[in-house]
């Protein structure tokens, strides 16, 4: 949070907010999300001040995550099963025996970006970084325009049917809510493998991402903040002076490069 009084940052305890929930998006295929608009923040001494936007677009991901591993388990709280770590990078997931070409039919979007990070990809022969992959999404998105008023609804369901996903199917899909069909899952060795799948250290923001991304469908946030904590405890997970982390078998095996190194220039 940004103090424009003081010039300097504070923590805030309570955040004054709208959220919006629309479900669609612009090429008209059904996603729920919500739009959230930021009023103001509670200071610790009770003070409202302006928000650091900055820290907003630098956990996009980490919220995102967040917001889906909570809708996961709600949705399996309803009976639903999940199909974790699917999509770009096993970042999301899934609803089970949603059909899978109904799910590209509705996921033009996710098409174009993957498309555009593709040739980006050839143009410059690496990945594109968090400041391009943005800009190449809102590239996809198109402009506003007008456009003929449809019952949306009557023609998802329409588009749903033709795919098989009628209202019987749909409520096939649900299971006793007592009845938990989800596999085991180590956590643990997931999140540890996430740390250090892309390099040797990464920031907090990408530390809680990952957490969330991990334990959609297993569990709620909170319980990722756990293990976070307690793998930080037990020493698996390191918190660097810079405020990045790193795992501690990485850690160990520089250390036993640097030793052999040293031992032979010796």
């Amino acid at each position: 949070m940004f103090d424009s009084r003081r010039h300097a940052q504070s923590i805030a305890s309570f955040g004054t907010f709208c959220q919006i929930r629309p479900y669609t998006v612009k090429a008209t295929d059904p996603q729920l999300h919500s739009h959230v608009i930021l009023l103001a923040a509670e200071r610790l001494d009770g003070k409202l001040a302006a928000i650091e936007s900055k820290q907003l677009y630098r956990s996009a991901r980490e919220n995102g995550a967040w917001y889906r591993a909570e809708l996961a388990e709600n949705l399996k709280n309803l009976g639903l099963q999940i199909d974790r770590r699917t999509g770009n990078g096993e970042r999301y997931f899934g609803v089970h025996g949603v059909p899978e070409d109904l799910a590209s039919r509705w996921s033009k979007r996710s098409v174009d970006v993957d498309r555009a990070a593709r040739l980006f990809r050839q143009r410059y022969g690496r990945e594109p970084r968090a400041g391009e992959l943005e800009s190449l999404t809102i590239k996809t998105r198109g402009s506003k325009s007008a456009a003929p008023t449809i019952d949306i609804n009557k023609a998802w369901r329409a588009i749903g049917a033709e795919h098989g996903l009628t209202k019987k199917y749909v409520e096939g899909l649900f299971n006793d809510r007592a009845i938990d069909n989800q596999p085991a899952v180590d956590l643990r060795e997931e999140l540890l493998a996430e740390v250090s799948r892309e390099r040797s250290m990464i920031n907090a923001h990408e530390l809680k991402a990952k957490a969330y991304e991990v334990s959609a469908g297993v569990c709620r946030p909170a319980e990722a903040d756990g293990l976070i904590e307690e793998l930080e405890h037990s020493g698996e997970l390191l918190r660097l002076e810079d405020g990045r982390w790193t795992m501690r078998q990485l850690r160990e095996l520089e250390q036993t490069t640097v030793d052999i190194a040293e031992a032979g220039s010796a």
